[in-house]
């Protein structure tokens, strides 16, 4: 059996929006495709941070094996070698192997860890519009689905776990920050709670905290106390600087008794801080860029 190219998770997601969008892409189209779709693909890097990794965004294309001549006469092969039903019978292969809940990335690990000739999850979501879609016509079901969905109750329940740390003041942001800690789609999103709740304000009144905003002597950083602990994770990060990894790296510095930082601005404090993350993260990966 052919063994599978292998890619990395930048190059899959490369190959996501090529595929997807059936052509080639600018930078600025790339990351409107991102921000379309960042519920569905989580942890999709920017396309600034494509060209940290690569060099250029041309050059994740070429790693990715979806660089075309600027006028294609005809699709890759690697695209058109995988018909719908052939997408479907892998599906279905993957069943057999591990049961009926699956997302993409637990099938494409699966492919590769078993080095199988079988298309993979961008070529199923190219086939089929949406990984979801290709799935409920194989009979499985989403891990995605199934946990995006969530009772009012229970999403009670999670805006005090998250107050236990943030208390009744707890801003969107800072629940947001606090849901990027806990399992993939174990959380639901601000825009979910929107299907019981008129606002936030009401959410938490409702879960019998104060309805009121916070406190504006909450946080005791400054901004530029902020960006030079960014500018810190950046380094340390190689460069991928995005919320998730920022507020993962963070936990794991404070709670690495071999180094003396015992504190570092959490992922809300940077957005009731600074005007813009994206904006901070550019503004530092350019003095990165120019040595400074």
């Amino acid at each position: 059996m052919e063994k599978a190219r292998v890619y990395t998770q930048s190059e899959e997601w490369v190959r996501t929006v090529f595929y997807t969008l059936k052509r080639d892409f600018t930078a600025e189209e790339y990351d409107q495709f991102r921000k379309q779709h960042r519920h569905d693909l989580l942890g999709m890097p920017s396309a600034r941070e494509l060209e940290v990794e690569f060099g250029s965004l041309e050059k994740a294309k070429k790693a990715a094996k979806v660089l075309w001549p600027s006028k294609p006469k005809t699709e890759p092969k690697i695209y058109i070698k995988w018909h719908a039903d052939a997408c479907l019978d892998a599906l279905s292969k993957y069943q057999t192997d591990n049961g009926k809940w699956i997302t993409a990335k637990e099938y494409d690990q699966w492919r590769r860890e078993n080095q199988l000739d079988l298309p993979d999850s961008v070529t199923i979501r190219a086939r089929f519009g949406h990984w979801h879609t290709a799935v409920k016509k194989a009979g499985l079901r989403s891990r995605a689905v199934r946990e995006q969905s969530w009772t009012k109750q229970e999403v009670l329940q999670f805006i005090k776990q998250a107050a236990e740390k943030y208390g009744d003041d707890m801003t969107i942001n800072d629940y947001n920050a606090w849901r990027l800690t806990q399992p993939i789609y174990s959380a639901p999103p601000y825009k979910y709670m929107l299907t019981y709740f008129e606002s936030w304000r009401e959410a938490k009144i409702a879960a019998g905290l104060s309805g009121g905003l916070r406190r504006s002597s909450r946080s005791s950083y400054t901004q530029s106390e902020i960006i030079d602990a960014l500018r810190y994770a950046y380094r340390q990060l190689g460069g991928h600087l995005t919320q998730e990894r920022y507020e993962k790296w963070r936990r794991e510095v404070i709670d690495d008794a071999s180094n003396d930082i015992k504190r570092l601005p959490s992922l809300a404090a940077c957005h009731r801080t600074l005007p813009s993350w994206k904006e901070t993260v550019q503004q530092i990966h350019t003095e990165f860029i120019k040595g400074r």
